[in-house]
């Protein structure tokens, strides 16, 4: 018989499998959009291709949609890897939209951010739910069920960090 915690894990690895989906399929319509803007001009040279850059708008939304759907894969069949890639999508995911709603209040004025922008509300709610499922994914139930060792930690916590730094510096960037 199934406990509680096995199928919040099946449910939430149907929903990350979902979001991460979703990520890749936005980064799919985005690079569309931009041939199409590119193409459709008249004037095509090398200088406006590189001046829309697709590939640095793009790579790391569709690197965290791939985490997305690679953990929520593995963790649905309950595999340490699923897990560990999963908390590293979560914490991308708070980091990700944490950035996104500072540079968008950094350039409109708080008050009229809360009154007037249902987006930002989204933002909030996104962010609520991506910190309660690190602190789930953190909690002891899940460490002593997988069992992450030191040399896995090690693995994951560096390519997050590599992933957070490159986020970090992208958002400087634009």
């Amino acid at each position: 018989m199934k406990t509680d915690w096995d199928i919040f894990e099946k449910i939430m690895s149907i929903i990350q499998l979902i979001f991460g989906i979703a990520i890749i399929w936005i980064v799919i319509k985005t690079v569309k959009y931009y041939l199409v803007e590119i193409f459709g001009s008249a004037d095509l040279n090398w200088e406006s291709l590189l001046q829309i850059n697709i590939l640095e708008k793009t790579y790391f939304s569709f690197i965290h949609g791939l985490i997305g759907v690679l953990g929520g894969t593995l963790w649905f069949k309950n595999k340490k890897s699923g897990w560990m890639l999963s908390l590293s999508f979560w914490i991308i995911t708070c980091c990700t939209v944490t950035l996104t709603t500072a540079k968008s209040m950094y350039r409109d004025s708080f008050s009229n951010i809360i009154k007037s922008n249902e987006e930002y509300w989204i933002y909030s709610i996104v962010i609520f739910i991506s910190l309660l499922l690190i602190f789930v994914l953190s909690s002891k139930y899940f460490r002593e069920k997988y069992k992450p060792d030191l040399k896995t930690l090690t693995i994951y916590g560096s390519i997050l960090a590599l992933l957070l730094i490159t986020r970090f510096i992208l958002f400087l960037s634009t």
